[in-house]
């Protein structure tokens, strides 16, 4: 493995785990959520090996903000598998967590 290469400017993923062998890399995709739940995956997103989803529900009343969030990790395919060959697909971390029994990551 030679290192992780981020953002933009290096083909369509947020994160790319740079292998030897090209073909081999490791394709992530980073969404986060705020005040609108809804995330759009457009099919470069729905063809990555994993998804980040940081959810920063804090954000969600403003009457009360606060720096409350969740970090999801799920392979993408399982999560998308029938959307595969769409060109994108809105999807809600509710949603998601819902009807795949995605939790999030324990981070203290």
């Amino acid at each position: 493995p030679e290192c992780f290469i981020f953002g933009v400017g290096r083909k369509d993923y947020d994160i790319e785990y740079d292998l030897e062998d090209e073909e081999d890399n490791i394709r992530i995709e980073v969404k986060a959520t705020g005040t609108n739940t809804f995330q759009r995956f457009r099919k470069h997103a729905l063809q990555s090996d994993y998804t980040i989803w940081i959810d920063f529900y804090g954000l969600r009343n403003e009457e009360e903000i606060n720096t409350n969030y969740s970090v999801y990790f799920f392979r993408t395919i399982d999560v998308f598998r029938e959307f595969m060959n769409r060109d994108e697909k809105e999807m809600s971390i509710e949603k998601i967590t819902d009807l795949y029994h995605i939790v999030p990551l324990n981070i203290d």
